[in-house]
């Protein structure tokens, strides 16, 4: 078992409740658990968070996720990336715009700029769709025919809000993925962390994290997500 502090609200409000991350602990068990230890009587639109990269990037976490693999997950990152990790309970405002449109089937295909992992890589357009339980970038060739030039299932990712500042997005508004099954490891090969979409409006924004839920969760989300506990 790992024992962490989850914080509420914030890292700086000052309030924190002891959590011991038991293996079958769930992001679920843990807000109701944060909520008897602090004294909250509602708990409605409250979301447990992971908060990594020193606050750069932020993950809504669903309820059935166990948090001790979440944070065992943090073990092979760069210690810089990992050393200031840690889980807040609070509410967020576009994961709870987004949830009310995560009705399945739902696809989105949509214009974004996109940012690779690798060396040099710099923000470009993309066709980019989220379709069939995936993340498609397409482009355009020079004969004017769209080509597939990356696709992830969706299953395979992890997706997080934000992105690291020294990527200087072209919008405040973005996702970064990482995949699941790999280690997040910064190599010469890949230098940055995890793969960046900057998206120019926040209805965009909300709709495609609408679509990733939708593609990870299917219609789990609106029937028993803790958005919508009692």
């Amino acid at each position: 078992d790992v024992k962490m502090w989850c914080y509420l609200d914030s890292r700086t409000a000052g309030k924190c409740v002891s959590l011991i991350l038991h293996p079958s602990l769930t992001a679920g068990d843990a807000i109701k658990h944060v909520a008897k230890e602090a004294g909250l009587i509602d708990i409605q639109g409250l979301v447990m968070h992971e908060v990594v990269l020193g606050d750069c990037l932020e993950r809504p976490i669903h309820y059935s996720e166990k948090l001790l693999d979440l944070t065992l997950r943090w073990g092979v990152w760069e210690d810089e990336d990992r050393r200031n990790n840690y889980l807040v309970l609070k509410c967020n405002k576009l994961y709870a715009e987004a949830v009310p449109c995560a009705i399945p089937p739902l696809s989105i295909f949509s214009e974004i700029q996109f940012c690779d992992n690798k060396p040099k890589s710099k923000f470009c357009k993309y066709l980019v769709s989220v379709a069939n339980a995936n993340i498609t970038c397409r482009k355009e060739d020079k004969n004017g025919q769209t080509i597939e030039s990356f696709s992830w299932p969706v299953e395979d990712i992890i997706w997080y809000i934000g992105c690291e500042k020294k990527r200087s997005p072209p919008h405040s508004l973005n996702l970064t993925f990482i995949d699941k099954h790999e280690p997040s490891v910064r190599t010469k090969e890949t230098p940055a962390f995890g793969r960046v979409l900057s998206f120019g409006s926040r209805e965009l924004f909300t709709k495609w994290i609408a679509a990733l839920l939708v593609a990870e969760y299917d219609s789990d989300i609106t029937q028993n997500n803790l958005l919508f506990l009692e």
